[in-house]
């Protein structure tokens, strides 16, 4: 990493020069040109002021509130597809064929309608139960994916609502 130093001129003006420059030559406004000390010499120098400016803060509160929404977003999104996609059985795993509902009369469509109004019937079979269960499951994880959507996009729009910083000139 090069160092800056400040080499002294006889007219009273001083250049700056990095340790790049040991044992070159400057020339002075004067019309002097000036040896510079080689790299065991440099130390001699008095050192230059850092001239880097003062790094402000990257991030204010409305960069964090924009981050905090995006990622309850894309967990919300990414949520909601893990269930609709893997966690939701497949639509034709529940439906009853049309061939049976064809043959019900229309007298055991309405006790067996009521039964399932009434809730699942103790004589269902398992794995009637165990598609209901997965299809509930799944509903509530969309539905929960869904608000996770939604608080996040509040977080990410109340980010807007904060006022922005004032840049402050660096004083370095």
């Amino acid at each position: 990493m090069a160092s800056d130093y400040l080499l002294p001129c006889a007219c009273g003006r001083t250049h700056r020069i990095s340790s790049r420059q040991a044992g070159g030559t400057v020339a002075c406004a004067c019309g002097a040109s000036l040896e510079v000390p080689t790299m065991r010499e440099l130390d001699r120098l008095e050192p230059a002021a850092s001239t880097t400016p003062v790094r402000q803060k990257a991030w204010g509160l409305r960069q964090g509130l924009m981050f905090l929404g995006s990622v309850i977003v894309g967990g919300g999104v990414a949520a909601g597809c893990y269930f609709s996609l893997f966690v939701m059985p497949a639509p034709q795993e529940g439906e009853v064929p049309q061939a049976t509902l064809d043959a019900l009369q229309p007298a055991e469509a309405w006790a067996v309608w009521g039964g399932y109004r009434r809730g699942m019937p103790r004589g269902a079979p398992p794995d009637l139960a165990l598609l209901v269960y997965q299809r509930n499951r799944a509903q509530s994880g969309v539905h929960l994916a869904w608000m996770a959507i939604a608080l996040g996009g509040m977080i990410a729009a109340s980010a807007f609502l904060v006022p922005r910083a004032k840049l402050r000139p660096s004083t370095a």
